[in-house]
């Protein structure tokens, strides 16, 4: 189903979809303030927690943006049309962008946090994951459909990052609070992304058919807005 422009439905993702790119844009300034401090202290540059964290924002905010064109000017949400060149060509590289953000945080965390206790694998599965992406040959709805489940890859951060956050919360009673923050909002903002994923909506749009696409889509901004909005004041809190 295929959203008209100028129609309610159309507008409110379209503003929903601007506020989540202030959020992220807000928050890359912030880490990168943080970045600047770090060099000017150290005098150099080193991929430590905020490094990453900063990295990883920055992904996101750039594949929002190109996000942005695929769902509301090539699209319009229109299932028919995601397969199609040049739309499946802007989804590539929009999700790889936001993968190679999830790379930098899961091997960052990896090495920083947990001494490279994981040698970097779940890093290393997404980047096999964005070379997936890349590659994997797209001519009809179905294609599309694995290529976006392959596209989930990226959602290991999920299960990783908070688990990390949840461990550290545990063993420092004085960040306790903010690392939980982040743990329980990288969740959010992982259902809400998961709920996106063609091989979860098709199903659903075949059951329930092509008018549940706008209540997905609206829980899929409730969830990545709130799991924003938590990840930022967790990170700047825990930073402080």
């Amino acid at each position: 189903m295929a959203l008209t422009e100028g129609t309610f439905e159309f507008n409110l993702f379209l503003i929903l979809t601007i506020i989540l790119l202030i959020y992220k844009g807000i928050l890359s300034i912030y880490l990168l303030s943080k970045v600047r401090e770090r060099k000017q202290i150290t005098g150099k540059y080193s991929l430590d927690f905020i490094f990453g964290m900063f990295l990883m924002m920055l992904c996101l905010f750039i594949s929002r943006f190109l996000f942005l064109f695929y769902d509301f000017y090539f699209t319009k949400f229109n299932p028919a049309t995601f397969h199609i060149e040049p739309n499946v060509i802007l989804w590539r590289f929009a999700m790889d962008i936001s993968m190679l953000g999830y790379f930098f945080i899961l091997f960052t965390m990896d090495r920083k946090v947990l001494n490279f206790k994981f040698k970097g694998i779940f890093a290393y599965i997404v980047l096999a994951g964005m070379i997936l992406i890349a590659f994997y040959p797209v001519s009809t709805p179905e294609d599309f459909i694995v290529l976006s489940t392959i596209g989930g890859l990226g959602l290991i951060a999920a299960f990783i990052l908070p688990i990390i956050f949840f461990y550290i919360g545990i063993k420092t009673p004085g960040v306790r609070r903010y690392a939980f923050m982040i743990a329980f909002g990288i969740i959010f903002f992982a259902i809400g992304s998961a709920l996106v994923i063609q091989s979860v909506i098709d199903p659903l749009r075949k059951a329930y058919g092509n008018d549940i696409q706008i209540l997905i889509f609206a829980l899929f901004f409730v969830g990545k807005i709130s799991g924003l909005t938590l990840v930022s004041v967790g990170v700047v809190k825990f930073i402080s």
